[in-house]
């Protein structure tokens, strides 16, 4: 296997920074840093990543693919 084909970083989207932030800094004690209104850094949660401001479109659809690929909601 080659060494470097482990995830280091991830991108993730988020419709509300703020609350997504409180959410996971209490509930898994990630930290975060703030680069501007819409991207945050998170780390202490054995990956390194960020979120990204977006907004939600097509939830349905998205919700119903996820469905279909056996995921959970």
């Amino acid at each position: 296997m080659p060494k470097n084909s482990h995830i280091n970083y991830i991108e993730l989207k988020a419709y509300n920074l703020e609350q997504t932030k409180q959410f996971y800094s209490e509930a898994f004690g990630w930290a975060f840093t703030d680069y501007g209104p819409t991207y945050i850094a998170f780390s202490n949660s054995g990956l390194e990543g960020g979120l990204e401001k977006t907004d939600h479109k097509n939830l349905d659809a998205i919700k119903s693919r996820i469905i279909s690929s056996n995921g959970t909601i």
